[in-house]
């Protein structure tokens, strides 16, 4: 009896052992993109409250071309790291993302201090249409200002796919 319940258990193990590097192996692992900008860049939107730049335009987009140098055929996330020095994103500022040309999302400085770097992230489920556009491993992308201004050091991109 002791023999039989100890090859089961040894059975058990092995087989969840299996399955653990199966999953491992399927597990996605983030890949950092070649992110062609020129920066620093200064940035800025000359409209004040309650108007602002919809769209990105001279002064007020940095340009950049991202590429994985890689297809994907799904992915679960992208996420953009974008860090500003000198004239940082302050209080009541705003920074968009702009994906294909088209206005995309963004986020508002809504804290009381300066902001120095963020992390704004597409996730499948939310944002497919966004993800799609990543999908043969290159995207033009514009970080432009809705509204304020700020010198935009780097930007960096990761994609999470299977």
């Amino acid at each position: 009896m002791k023999r039989t319940t100890a090859a089961i258990v040894v059975g058990l193990a092995a087989s969840i052992a299996a399955l653990s590097t199966v999953a491992s192996a399927q597990a996605s692992e983030p890949v950092e993109a070649n992110v062609r900008l020129s920066a620093p860049i200064d940035i800025s939107c000359p409209e004040t409250f309650p108007r602002a730049c919809l769209y990105p335009g001279d002064g007020n987009s940095a340009p950049a071309k991202v590429s994985f140098h890689r297809k994907f055929a799904s992915i679960e996330r992208v996420c953009f790291t974008v860090r500003f020095e000198g004239d940082l994103v302050d209080p009541g500022e705003w920074v968009i993302f702009s994906l294909a040309g088209e206005s995309g999302a963004g986020f508002q400085n809504v804290s009381g201090a300066p902001i120095a770097a963020r992390e704004l992230c597409y996730a499948e489920g939310f944002h497919d249409e966004e993800l799609g556009l990543f999908m043969d491993g290159k995207q033009r992308v514009e970080v432009y200002m809705g509204q304020g201004s700020a010198t935009l050091a780097s930007v960096k991109v990761h994609i999470t796919a299977r």
